[in-house]
C-alpha cells in the first residue's frame, strides 16, 4: 500500500493481522493489533487492505440498509454495492476497502468510522 493512502485510524491487513495504524512516517509506519500489541517501522508495501463485504459493513462499521434507497447508510452516507465494490450513492466514488471507507466517511462528515471486528 502507498503511504498517501493511509491515515491514522485506519484498520488494514498486516502479516495476516487487522492493525490499526497508530503513526506514519515516511519510512513505514506503526501498527497496534487488536490483543494491544505494537509494532514500529512496519514497511508500507507489507500492509493489505481489508476487503469490504456486506458483514463488515453492518457488523464491524455499524451502517444499516437505508429506508430511502437501495444501499447501506451511517452518517447520511448511502454505500450501494456495484460488482466487487461499493459506490457513494451521492458522489459515485468507488470504495473497496475499509480503509478507504474510513477516508471517505472523514471526507464528506468530518466524523471517524469506528471500526469493531
Amino acid at each position: 500500500m502507498k503511504a498517501t493512502e493511509l491515515r491514522i485510524g485506519n484498520h488494514v491487513r498486516w502479516r495476516g493481522n487487522i492493525v490499526e495504524i497508530t503513526e506514519l512516517f515516511d519510512t513505514g509506519c506503526t501498527v497496534q493489533k487488536y490483543d494491544h500489541s505494537i509494532n514500529t517501522g512496519v514497511n508500507y508495501n507489507s500492509l493489505e487492505p481489508i476487503t469490504l463485504t456486506d458483514r463488515i459493513l453492518h457488523d464491524w462499521c455499524g451502517f444499516v440498509t437505508s429506508d430511502i434507497h437501495d444501499g447501506l447508510e451511517k452518517y447520511d452516507v448511502i454505500i450501494e454495492r456495484a460488482c466487487n465494490s461499493y459506490l457513494d450513492h451521492f458522489y459515485g466514488c468507488k470504495i473497496t476497502a475499509i480503509h478507504q471507507l474510513q477516508n471517505f466517511i472523514y471526507a464528506v462528515t468530518g466524523h471517524e468510522l469506528a471500526v469493531h471486528h
